[in-house]
């Protein structure tokens, strides 16, 4: 509710898109790292040897940044491409952009959830993500407030910072 009073019917519409190319990206990048990784670490504490999942981790971090960092480079690059082939509108480069520069970032955060799950810290993945969605909703908010409100390109860059701190937030939790 908020969001559509701040930045109206357009702004939503054009950071439904956006949202939905970085969900796309997301898609692509993860390469299903989060569920691997989950199965993985739940396998090797099964068997009794948690010393494993520390390989498990590596073999999966270093998996996601290439996964992520190849796609990251496609959608940083083909950001004008995509913004005024599939979108129409030139206003959400930046936003696309933004979105490309943190997926590594949140692809690892996809590599963290798999282990938290596997290792069966449901508790610690909970308090972190509720924690995520406070500080992701509170630099959404700071940056809309800052911004003038008939900015859309701004606005839309404005969630996606939201949504990509909330990210660094929860890998450094």
């Amino acid at each position: 509710v908020y969001l559509s009073s701040r930045i109206g019917a357009e702004g939503i519409g054009l950071l439904q898109l956006t949202l939905s190319v970085g969900s796309m990206a997301m898609v692509a990048g993860t390469a299903g790292i989060r569920t691997g990784t989950m199965y993985l670490t739940a396998e090797e504490i099964g068997r009794g040897k948690p010393e494993n999942v520390t390989w498990v981790l590596a073999g999966s971090i270093r998996y996601s940044l290439v996964c992520s960092a190849v796609v990251a480079g496609i959608v940083y690059f083909g950001a004008p491409f995509i913004a005024t082939k599939w979108i129409r509108n030139e206003n959400v480069i930046s936003s696309i952009r933004l979105y490309a520069a943190f997926l590594p970032m949140s692809c690892l955060c996809g590599v963290m959830v798999g282990y938290f799950t596997g290792a069966s810290r449901i508790g610690t993945l909970a308090a972190v993500e509720v924690a995520e969605q406070f500080f992701c909703m509170g630099v959404t908010v700071l940056g809309l407030l800052i911004l003038p409100s008939d900015d859309i390109g701004g606005s839309c860059q404005a969630v996606v910072l939201g949504n990509c701190c909330g990210y660094v937030l929860t890998l450094f939790t």
